[in-house]
């Protein structure tokens, strides 16, 4: 899964392809996840992006739309990001050989991708994009700076701070994208309530215990 804007990516190593399955990681590492629920979700024709996970798109105002089979190139950035995995995998095997769990090495492709400065984005890393700060990735484990308000000088802290302002500056395109997002996301609810096709789901409440009389 791809955020285009920053291009941070999340995979998750699933056992199949079914919908229920699609959806689960969806909702899981996507909707509840710093993300939250998107305006729009870009996928292509396969039937595991329609039953249960088409379902949970409507419940959240997901906006899901489909690539068109004569222009896959619409979703060419999530292509992309895909031979770029199974690049890196293919290369493990050269290296390690079959003897390596694909799944447990994942998240170390994800987190050095995600961490890496990109041309599309300007030279900045997707995660730096995302969280207005650097990765620390291992090896290298630099200690993140803990501020000490008894220990340290006040000019050291005021240095810091501002270049915490400097860097929220320059991403705060970022944030201004939000407002477009809720816009999306209005216009998408007013346009199903006018055509009927909006159902609220309704919720049933059972009591969690019975008060006995004595």
């Amino acid at each position: 899964m791809t955020e285009h804007y920053t291009r941070f990516i999340v995979c998750v190593p699933i056992p199949n392809k079914e919908a229920s399955v699609i959806a689960t990681a969806f909702r899981n590492h996507v909707l509840s996840s710093v993300f939250g629920a998107p305006a729009e979700c870009l996928v292509d024709g396969g039937t595991e992006f329609e039953g249960d996970f088409a379902v949970l798109c409507r419940q959240c105002l997901v906006d899901r739309r489909v690539t068109s089979p004569d222009s896959p190139e619409g979703n060419g950035f999530t292509e992309r990001v895909v031979r770029t995995i199974k690049f890196c995998f293919k290369k493990m095997a050269l290296d390690k050989g079959l003897d390596y769990e694909w799944d447990e090495l994942l998240w170390s492709l994800v987190l050095n991708y995600n961490a890496a400065k990109q041309e599309s984005t300007a030279g900045v890393a997707p995660f730096t994009l995302l969280f207005a700060q650097e990765a620390t990735v291992p090896p290298d484990l630099r200690a993140r700076p803990v501020l000490n308000f008894k220990e340290q000088e006040e000019k050291t802290l005021a240095e810091e701070l501002l270049q915490r302002a400097i860097i929220v500056q320059k991403l705060m395109v970022h944030a201004g994208c939000r407002l477009e997002v809720a816009q999306h996301r209005d216009t998408l609810r007013r346009e199903r309530r006018r055509s009927g096709s909006y159902e609220p789901t309704p919720h049933q409440f059972k009591p969690t215990w019975v008060r006995k009389e004595q």
